[in-house]
């Protein structure tokens, strides 16, 4: 009888390990649903292996399937409390969840049992990074990079972290030896591109821009026509469709370069979201204005709207600056009147970063001699309404349904005073004296330690010198305010 049991449990374990394997081979495969239910079965018949929940855990994971996941890691702990591969992989799970201070407990768990583990202070690095503790982060990417110097997530959370404290040099050598270390990784690109065009090196950061579009994350898919991308070769009477991808900004920032477009005998078609539609229709270089996501017209060859600045051979000297290059009409009240915009849109990634709170804007409609005009549009113009302090200010958000409408709007004031939203790119497109106000880390349009912008003769920036600051920059425009309104 012993000698049967024995047999039968020594058979099932062996039944269990060929079902674990092909769980592995399934899983390797990409082939989750059937990995999946291989590693229950083995764990079924061999409940005690923390192999098995441990690697369960993990195809969980990259499912997408995060509770199962930490419940099968949980399994795994308690038959495994010593386990460095355990707590790696419980911190992996939680950091998915985004409960990002409990896996920063796993990874130092993983750390205190196996003193150097690189992965463990890799990911350490990661979660500090997330929770803000920067300077912590980088102590961690760096012992990983001593190790591992090409080592490329390290590489790239460097360079982020850098940024966000101010290194802007540091981090672009951080992008430039990721590049290095991975030439075919389209992200290491990416990033890089924007680190070059930060820094003012256009020629090379239009070249690596065009790696976008191997991201998995651009926000704009490529789209995939027939027709050729057009090189920036004479045209000749063919019809060229210049596409919309990005932001409401990055379309009126790039329309600069549509009369040049038209220089090179193209009969210009732009597609653009509905409702830059009437601004772009005003411009007479456009034969065709399409709306994205309805029918195109017949064009010969195509270019996304960014890959403009490329094909142009743009540099910082010759950057098409001349403005106004969208008609608006002027100014003619006595009194100065100044437009407002102190939010973009919430789901902009970096919204929290560049938006405003109105209140803390209180002290600018205070300056005398001021009529305000409210260009804010979406859920944060109810701002209005719900902040004291704000009654004197015109709220003309009802009528600015378009751009155009915007536009006009803009072309009856003397200044605008923005943050880093599409606004203050028409603003500045319409020669509109335009004051922008930057984060601490700036989009890579505007550059660094300028006041001043290539892109927009009429803009001046202020930027903040501390992360999430505003009170600074707010004290800086309300001095420069009293001053224009004396001049």
């Amino acid at each position: 009888m012993v000698r049967t049991e024995h047999s039968t449990s020594e058979a099932e374990s062996v039944r269990a390990e060929a079902l674990h394997q092909r769980a592995q081979v399934e899983a390797h495969q990409g082939r989750y649903a059937a990995s999946i239910g291989l590693f229950q079965q083995a764990i079924r018949l061999r409940p005690s292996a923390p192999v098995y929940h441990l690697n369960l855990s993990n195809v969980l994971r990259v499912s997408g399937r995060v509770q199962e996941a930490l419940a099968s890691c949980n399994d795994a702990l308690r038959l495994a409390p010593r386990r460095v591969d355990v707590h790696l992989v419980r911190g992996q799970v939680l950091a998915q969840m985004g409960r990002i201070d409990v896996a920063l407990q796993a990874f130092e768990t993983v750390i205190s049992i196996q003193p150097g583990h690189l992965d463990a202070h890799l990911r350490r690095g990661t979660c500090l990074m997330l929770l803000g503790r920067m300077d912590e982060a980088l102590i961690e990417f760096d012992a990983v990079l001593r190790v591992q110097p090409n080592q490329l997530e390290a590489l790239t959370n460097q360079g982020w972290t850098l940024e966000q404290v101010g290194r802007f040099g540091a981090a672009h050598r951080a992008y430039s030896n990721a590049v290095q270390a991975a030439p075919e990784h389209p992200r290491t690109h990416w990033n890089h591109a924007l680190s070059l065009l930060l820094h003012g090196d256009f020629s090379r950061g239009w070249e690596e821009f065009e790696w976008r579009w191997q991201t998995d994350d651009y926000p704009a898919p490529r789209r995939q026509f027939t027709q050729p991308t057009w090189d920036g070769t004479e045209l000749e009477g063919r019809r060229i469709l210049i596409h919309v991808e990005q932001g409401f900004g990055d379309s009126i920032q790039f329309a600069r370069y549509l009369p040049s477009v038209a220089e090179r005998g193209g009969r210009v078609i732009v597609e653009c979201k509905a409702p830059l539609v009437p601004l772009l229709e005003r411009l007479d270089c456009v034969e065709e204005v399409a709306t994205y996501g309805e029918d195109l017209p017949a064009f010969d060859v195509h270019l996304p709207i960014l890959s403009l600045p490329r094909v142009f051979r743009t540099t910082l000297e010759n950057i098409p600056a001349a403005v106004p290059y969208f008609p608006a009409p002027r100014s003619n009240a006595d009194r100065k009147r100044v437009g407002l915009v102190w939010a973009g849109h919430p789901r902009h990634p970096r919204d929290r970063e560049r938006s405003i709170a109105l209140a803390q804007l209180r002290s600018l409609v205070a300056i005398p001699g001021i009529e305000w005009v409210s260009l804010q549009v979406g859920e944060r113009a109810r701002d209005l309404n719900a902040v004291p302090g704000f009654d004197a200010v015109e709220n003309r958000t009802h009528e600015l349904t378009d751009f155009a409408k915007t536009a006009d709007c803009v072309g009856a004031l003397d200044l605008v005073i923005s943050v880093d939203t599409a606004v203050a790119h028409l603003a500045a497109a319409l020669a509109k004296p335009t004051w922008i106000l930057l984060p601490f880390k700036p989009d890579w349009r505007w550059m660094l330690d300028r006041e001043d912008s290539p892109w927009y003769p009429t803009a001046r920036l202020f930027r903040q010198a501390t992360p999430a600051d505003w009170a600074p920059v707010v004290g800086r425009v309300a001095e420069a305010l009293r001053a224009w309104t004396q001049a």
